[in-house]
């Protein structure tokens, strides 16, 4: 029985607590939540301090149309401008230096000129006699 007593006794010192903490705890909240008369905003009256205008407010503008007469002119207008074809003059010649292994024959077929047209533009009396170094003339016509 005493075990009995001692839950019964515990239960009451509890209950005993947790009500006393619930009393002090709203005590708290309402002295804690609880706003001064000086803090409490009051309703103020607005006031408008814009001073009246002075001028009144510009006219909105009206759109006019305004025709132009042009008189008629004796001046005519310049020629319409024809497309100019640009045409490049091709060299009429060329030069080039005799390189190891090369012959008359040979510069006259890579240029595709004919071999007397080189040995005349060059003043070449033997053909050959040329020399690797040596800048011939090539006639491009």
């Amino acid at each position: 029985m005493s075990i009995a007593r001692g839950v019964l006794l515990g239960t009451v010192v509890m209950l005993v607590l947790t009500m006393t903490g619930i009393v002090v705890l709203d005590f708290y909240l309402r002295r804690a939540t609880s706003v001064p008369d000086a803090l409490v905003a009051t309703p103020t009256v607005v006031v408008n301090h814009t001073p009246p205008p002075v001028l009144p407010p510009p006219p909105t503008p009206q759109l006019e149309i305004i025709t132009i007469e042009i008189p008629e002119s004796d001046i005519t207008p310049p020629p319409v401008p024809t497309k100019v074809v640009h045409v490049e003059e091709q060299p009429k010649e060329e030069f080039y230096t005799v390189q190891p292994g090369d012959s008359l024959s040979g510069i006259a077929t890579r240029y595709d000129v004919p071999i007397e047209a080189i040995i005349s533009a060059n003043d070449i009396t033997d053909a050959a006699l040329i020399r690797v170094g040596q800048e011939l003339v090539i006639p491009l016509e």
